[in-house]
């Protein structure tokens, strides 16, 4: 029986010459999968994540790999090929002889025993993951191959060219970002350089991170003042997905530069509060997936993100009523999750974290 038409705008992700123990996810979900195993079919429309780490004992060859894909109704296939001289996937081009092949075959029904139904079952935690991922901010920021590197370091990813050029001698590269498997995060200021200010001015200028803030809002890509503020959530949420399931070192740096930016803001918590009101709810919605003891090493050093929520749950006392509301279902969530307890403390001004 041929299959003549996908149901409605569903997707469908063919993987060729994937190795038996290769671990294979799709958004919120991976499998460690035989060498029988083609692909996911039934993906819902939209953008997905998708990233696999190869079985194997040399470190160097398998970092975790991703990237973004978009499903439609004019594009309803995406084809990956394993690569064996450079041990990694390459995207299949649709206008090949291969791409024509292999659709062919999914409708022949060749593959129904060895395709995986999308996981339905946690598609709506990745619609809260991705409500701000758009083609705007993919295109924006994904890395011009597509794909995604799991490097931890300049020196690591010196290792991964270095590996890939023994395998692949004619490999070229460019000293952007577009072969390095990083993607085009912004950078994040961490202080305001303002000329014609006194000492003190430019002090509260950079302890109100409101003005570092609106620069980088007036410098962002988007018609309008809501377009650029939701391309902001997008590579906030963007970055997120690449540590959290990706393991990019350099996405969670961006996560967290953009979290104590956002979280350290007085005047623009008043002038903004659409914006602040959706960062909270992304910002709830990021912990809540979080693995519960995804931050218990720096627990005991009063990590980052215990001092930056605080800092959050400082500032919004006297805001919007909705911005409050959403703080204190914050406040909630991470207090019952990690079971954090949030104190002032008189003398140094930080919080003190009760393990309970």
């Amino acid at each position: 029986m041929i299959i003549e038409e996908l149901g409605g705008d569903d997707g469908v992700l063919l993987c060729l010459g994937v190795r038996k123990g290769t671990e294979f996810g799709i958004d919120y979900y991976s499998y460690t999968v035989s060498d029988q195993f083609i692909g996911f079919q039934s993906i819902p429309r939209g953008f997905h994540y998708i990233f696999y780490g190869l079985s194997s004992d040399d470190a160097l060859s398998a970092p975790r790999v991703s990237l973004y894909v978009e499903f439609n109704q004019h594009k309803q296939f995406t084809i990956l090929s394993f690569n064996e001289s450079t041990e990694m996937f390459d995207i299949v081009d649709e206008s090949s002889i291969t791409f024509s092949e292999e659709v062919e075959k999914y409708k022949q029904r060749q593959y129904t025993s060895r395709i995986a139904p999308y996981p339905n079952e946690h598609y709506p935690q990745w619609l809260k993951l991705s409500k701000f991922i758009t083609k705007p901010v993919i295109n924006a920021l994904t890395p011009i191959n597509k794909f995604i590197y799991s490097t931890l370091s300049v020196e690591e990813d010196k290792l991964i060219r270095d590996h890939q050029l023994k395998t692949d001698p004619d490999h070229k590269f460019s000293s952007k970002a577009d072969n390095s498997g990083r993607a085009f995060y912004r950078k994040i200021p961490r202080k305001l350089k303002k000329k014609g200010v006194t000492p003190s001015e430019l002090t509260k200028l950079n302890i109100d991170k409101s003005a570092l803030l609106e620069q980088l809002l007036k410098d962002s890509k988007g018609d309008g003042d809501e377009e650029r503020e939701e391309m902001l959530l997008g590579e906030f949420q963007y970055a997120f997905v690449c540590f959290l399931l990706g393991q990019c070192q350099d996405a969670f740096d961006q996560w967290k530069s953009i979290c104590e930016l956002m979280c350290n803001c007085d005047e623009a918590m008043d002038k903004r509060v659409g914006l602040f009101i959706r960062f909270v709810n992304v910002l709830n919605e990021q912990l809540l997936l979080i693995p519960n003891d995804f931050f218990s090493d720096d627990l005991s050093q009063n990590n980052f993100l215990t001092k930056t929520i605080h800092s959050l749950f400082l500032l919004s006392d006297d805001k919007d009523a909705r911005i409050v509301s959403q703080v204190e279902k914050l406040k909630s969530d991470v207090n019952k999750k990690f079971d954090w307890d949030f104190e002032q403390d008189d003398e140094e001004d930080t919080p003190v974290i009760v393990m309970t």
